[in-house]
């Protein structure tokens, strides 16, 4: 395995090398992207899609058809957006995560979305359990993908608590563990 691995990783590193920014004059422009080796160095293209690529996209075109049924948009449609909008000048961004093994980017982005909310309104950084969405949350497939929507459905019934009381596993092999008890965000 090891140097199957090692194989993957000498391939990779060559498609890293290829898509590196030329340099003019001895510099990269701050604009233009870099390329190096990190933890998905050594896994395929199909690897990489089986483990980290795990959006539930059939769940999100069935609620789009429902929607669309309804005469209903899943966006807005009276609101002028702005050209240019960063989240971080108004204070909205909630600390990095990182899901590590598990597809549960479903389960991260629910709560960092309530996270920044709460940061917003109080200006207090909190972080939430995606553990508890991962377990509880049964419309959704643990580590193996979900959408939002049904996280947020699953929270209408249900308070999410603090990540230190229901920390990450990387994992949905257990139990959904929250017993009712009210949560900061309830």
């Amino acid at each position: 395995l090891i140097p199957e691995k090692f194989e993957i990783f000498k391939k990779n590193k060559k498609e890293i090398q290829k898509l590196q920014p030329k340099k003019l004059s001895g510099k990269t422009k701050p604009s233009e992207a870099r390329f190096a080796p990190n933890q998905f160095a050594d896994l395929t293209q199909e690897e990489f899609i089986e483990k980290y690529l795990t959006l539930d996209v059939a769940s999100i075109k069935e609620m789009k058809e429902e929607q669309h049924k309804k005469g209903r948009s899943l966006l807005p449609t009276t609101t002028e957006i702005p050209k240019s909008w960063d989240w971080r000048d108004h204070g909205a961004v909630s600390s990095l995560k990182h899901q590590q093994e598990c597809g549960s980017c479903w389960a991260f982005t629910t709560a960092a979305t309530l996270e920044s909310q709460y940061l917003m309104k109080t200006g207090k950084e909190i972080e939430l359990s995606v553990q508890q969405l991962i377990d509880c949350d049964k419309t959704n497939k643990g580590c193996h993908g979900g959408v939002m929507n049904k996280a947020y459905k699953y929270l209408q019934n249900n308070d999410l608590l603090l990540a230190e009381e229901y920390p990450y596993e990387n994992d949905d092999s257990f139990a959904c563990r929250y017993d009712g008890r009210k949560g900061l965000l309830g």
